[in-house]
């Protein structure tokens, strides 16, 4: 089973695979063991309307938009934001003062991360079920961000992707080709 991890996650989130179901492993099955991995197409991700400087106590609310472009219908089953800020301690690892939330695309329920790592916050789709994103289609997340009066001041770099997916092939299964994206961090200057 080939699952495709997009962040600083990835290890962590890898060692839950094992919890995974059988339904889940069987439908890997149908891929050749022999067969290689490789590109199928492209998953571009952006997010506009994140603004430049926002001040402490200030919440922003943005879309992340995503396209696959490849011949198959890709499964999303997490997303990211991840945050960093050089001149803070940590690099602001902690995310002192600074809170995360996701719309649930699948839900349309507000909801808090389920796996915080330094400046990384994951928000998995498993609790409600799996997104299906077919090819060539636009989809999207909203993403919420409070910064609040005891964050850290400076320059924050922001980055929200798909963390975890998979593309599905003609028999329902997993194939274990994959993507290509690039994901920059954008800059959200902090002032008081």
């Amino acid at each position: 089973m080939t699952v495709h991890f997009r962040g600083r996650a990835a290890a962590a989130l890898a060692a839950g695979l094992i919890c995974l179901t059988p339904v889940q492993a069987s439908a890997a099955a149908t891929r050749p063991a022999d067969s290689p991995s490789r590109a199928v197409g492209t998953l571009s991700q952006w997010e506009p309307g994140i603004p430049g400087t926002v001040k402490r106590g200030q919440t922003i609310q943005y879309t992340l938009w995503y396209r696959e472009n490849s011949p198959e219908p890709m499964e999303v089953w997490s997303f990211a934001a991840e945050m960093w800020n050089g001149s803070a301690p940590d690099g602001g690892a902690a995310l002192t003062g600074i809170s995360v939330s996701l719309l649930d695309p699948v839900t349309g329920k507000w909801r808090k991360p389920d796996f915080l790592d330094g400046g990384l916050r994951v928000f998995d789709l498993n609790d409600s079920r799996e997104l299906l994103a077919a090819p060539n289609t636009f989809g999207h997340a909203t993403v919420r961000i409070t910064f609040g009066q005891n964050a850290n001041l400076g320059t924050w770099r922001l980055r929200t992707y798909i963390e975890m997916d998979g593309l599905i092939n003609k028999l329902g299964g997993l194939d274990g080709n994959y993507l290509n994206t690039t994901r920059p961090m954008v800059p959200v200057r902090l002032v008081r």
